[in-house]
């Protein structure tokens, strides 16, 4: 009789490691990262004891600041939300943009560039060169800013037509002290001599460019210097001077 041999079974996790043995070293160290990740994101290992703060600061209040950041402290280092820090200290009134960064072994770096007010905003509050309008801690802020006015969101619109403005008297030796813009898109200004001048919705730089010949051509100075002038014309102007003349306001056209 002849005996009977039966085939070797090989057992399948034999095969797959025989077969794909480079696979063994990453899921390995795959293993050990998380095992690392988890550890390190734990509350209580690396915990922060310092929080920097760097950006030139004029008008924030680094204190204030600080206390915002206080509750970091003493946290593990890799178990703080970097973004949703960013964002407290975002919402700070005098912050623009901030950056968080973690600093082996202990330490949380604070970033911060600060807003810089181009104007007051009529309401309370400023606007940046964006036209975005941010409101710090009242009596917070530079003081003698111009002061600009419009609907909600048009900050973008009215800041354009402040420094459209202000290029176009820049030549003729005026600036401009205020600028409103109303729901129905007309412009009125105030000059740093004190008119007060009218442009309407239309025709917008048409008209900045009369009223820069107006004082190119010196007619402001006339009687006592203009006190309004309306220059919703479609090619004039009318003068309010601030002395009467033989009884009556005197008026220009040109």
């Amino acid at each position: 009789m002849h005996a009977r041999v039966e085939p070797l079974r090989r057992r399948p996790g034999a095969v797959a490691v025989r077969r794909w043995p480079w696979l063994l070293p990453p899921l390995l160290a795959a293993v050990a990262t998380a095992g690392l990740w988890w550890w390190l994101v734990q509350p209580g290992h690396l915990p922060v004891r310092q929080v920097q703060v760097h950006g030139a600061l004029r008008h924030l209040d680094e204190a204030m600041l600080r206390r915002a950041l206080a509750g970091e402290v003493g946290r593990g280092l890799f178990s703080v939300d970097v973004a949703a820090l960013r964002a407290r200290v975002e919402a700070l009134a005098w912050v623009e943009t901030a950056a968080v960064r973690r600093v082996w072994p202990d330490t949380l770096r604070i970033t911060v560039s600060e807003q810089v007010p181009l104007a007051r905003w009529a309401g309370g509050g400023f606007v940046n060169a964006r036209g975005e309008v941010f409101r710090p801690p009242a009596g917070s802020g530079p003081q003698g800013l111009p002061l600009l006015a419009g609907p909600e969101g048009a900050g973008p619109r009215v800041v354009a037509l402040f420094r459209e403005a202000g290029a176009a008297l820049a030549g003729v030796g005026r600036s401009v002290r205020e600028l409103r813009l109303d729901a129905r898109g007309a412009v009125r200004l105030v000059l740093d001599d004190g008119t007060r001048v009218a442009l309407g919705r239309d025709g917008f730089g048409r008209r900045l460019a009369r009223l820069a010949r107006f004082y190119a051509r010196g007619l402001h100075r006339r009687h006592g210097g203009a006190s309004h002038i309306d220059l919703r014309y479609g090619n004039g102007m009318a003068v309010r001077f601030r002395e009467r003349i033989s009884g009556r306001r005197q008026g220009q056209r040109g």
